[in-house]
């Protein structure tokens, strides 16, 4: 028996910091608790589907995929990337924006900003993009703040390996702390900062 079985559907607040996206088909989200270490599938309108384990979760997913209630994307894909204690809602505006003036789809990347290292982050990035499919021909990238550190560490990761995603073609950083941040060493000296993070 699977265990969407006995799941409730229940709304939820998408992400906030204890969720990680490692699948994302059109806006239909497998994440990964970055506490629990347990998977859940939600909905475009974050309503969970499904909770337990993986397999269960793109199982229900598959389902979803063969009815048409999610589609997997083709063409140009911009994945879109928050920055440190943000959620997708930050950046939603600008993936709708885009999906209304270009013929590219929006694919928000949520990730538990403050629960996990970037390393972890790159890792689950990386699963997100090899989860889009063949139908995909061209990958960008915006990126807010530590989302930008994000796809740069998924790239070097990609590149130590000796691999090439000839896909990938622009990247667009909105507030990059390339050099570091200046608010974050400040901050990074009180406890609550490092409590938060």
């Amino acid at each position: 028996m699977h265990i969407d079985s006995f799941n409730v559907k229940l709304k939820t607040l998408g992400g906030k910091q204890f969720w990680t996206d490692i699948r994302n088909v059109g806006s239909w989200r497998i994440q990964q608790n970055a506490v629990t270490g347990h998977f859940r599938l939600i909905d475009p309108k974050n309503v969970r589907h499904c909770w337990g384990s993986e397999d269960d979760c793109h199982t229900f997913l598959g389902r979803k995929v063969s009815t048409g209630e999610a589609t997997v994307p083709t063409g140009r894909v911009v994945v879109v990337l928050h920055g440190l204690i943000r959620a997708t809602g930050s950046m939603q505006r600008l993936g709708q924006y885009i999906e209304a003036n270009s013929t590219m789809t929006a694919v928000d990347f949520e990730y538990a900003s403050t629960r996990r290292s970037i390393a972890d982050h790159a890792q689950s990035l990386k699963r997100v993009i090899e989860g889009l499919g063949d139908g995909v021909t061209e990958i960008s990238f915006i990126g807010h703040s530590m989302g930008n550190i994000v796809v740069r560490r998924y790239l070097a990761d990609l590149e130590s390996t000796g691999n090439q995603d000839t896909r990938f073609k622009r990247m667009v950083m909105i507030g990059p702390p390339n050099q570091g941040s200046k608010m974050a060493r400040m901050l990074g000296r009180t406890r609550l900062f490092k409590w938060i993070t």
